[in-house]
């Protein structure tokens, strides 16, 4: 009974016909890659709009004089960019340097 590396190699190997660049998404089918992704954009879309009109995601960009500042003077960091980049560092667990302020994103 010779059983040494030979169990390791008993999987066939990749058909060079059925070998391309995505290869690696086929454990899931095409359907559920399309639901991930757009899964994926609507809670980034959405996390950015509720940045966009909360008030308390706004901050002034320089407060002088404690006086009332217009909407034109405050900035929010949470972009639509910085949102989809919240969602891939929470899918990779990873986190990232823009976190939302308010409570309702």
């Amino acid at each position: 009974m010779h059983l040494g590396i030979s169990i390791l190699l008993a999987k066939d190997p990749i058909d060079s016909e059925k070998k391309h660049l995505f290869t690696f998404l086929e454990p899931l089918s095409f359907g559920a890659w399309i639901s991930l992704a757009g899964a994926y954009l609507v809670v980034s879309s959405t996390m950015w709009l509720l940045a966009k009109f909360s008030p308390y995601e706004w901050y002034d960009i320089q407060q002088i004089d404690g006086r009332d500042r217009s909407m034109d003077d405050r900035k929010n960091q949470f972009t639509i960019l910085n949102s989809l980049w919240f969602a891939v560092g929470s899918l990779m667990q990873q986190g990232s340097d823009v976190i939302p302020r308010a409570a309702a994103t």
